[in-house]
Order: structure tokens, then sequence, then C-alpha cells
């Protein structure tokens, strides 16, 4: 995960391989209309303790990217339930359950 610049973790804490930050479990989102009026995406972001590994992403059972380095990706997502995954190259995984409600209308 990368942290804040001078950020320490207290306590011999642990902190997880890779996590997601958007997002949040039990999240309900909807994807934006861009200015244009087409469709915007829903970007999600991940953490790792290494920035420069690469992340591979699943949405459901479905393969969608794999990113180096900067870890968002911007997704449109069918209405309704889905599990997102991210899973580094050393096989850390994180996922979390979220909504899709569809896109915003005009």
């Amino acid at each position: 995960m990368q942290l804040p610049l001078g950020f320490q973790p207290q306590g011999g804490v642990s902190l997880p391989a890779v996590s997601l930050v958007h997002p949040g479990g039990g999240t309900v989102v909807q994807a934006p209309r861009e200015p244009d009026g087409t469709p915007g995406r829903i970007v999600f972001e991940a953490a790792c303790r290494n920035p420069s590994d690469t992340l591979y992403w699943r949405l459901d059972s479905e393969y969608l990217d794999a990113i180096r380095d900067i870890h968002p990706l911007a997704v449109l997502p069918e209405p309704g339930p889905h599990v997102l995954t991210v899973v580094d190259g050393q096989g850390n995984q994180a996922a979390v359950c979220f909504t899709s409600v569809g896109r915003q209308g005009p």
C-alpha cells in the first residue's frame, strides 16, 4: 500500500499487500454522464505495498485489465450487484462487493 510521505505504522501494524480504495464494501455506485451526454465511467482504485507492482483486475469473473505503477481503473459496469477483485503478481488479493444502479439521466 502506498503511504503518505512520512507516515509510519505504529506498534507492528501489518499493512495488507493489496487493498481496494474505491469502492468500499456495500457501496452503491452510479456512472456519471459526461458533459457531451455520453455515459461516463466509474473510477476504481487500489493500493499496494509496492506501487510498481502490476495489479490484475476482475469484475465478477471477467478479466478487465492489468495495470502497473498507477492503479486506478475506469469501468462502466452493468446495473446490479458485482464483485470487484484485484490481485498482485504474488497472488495477494482484495475483493469488494458493490452495486451499480446504472447511469445518471440526461
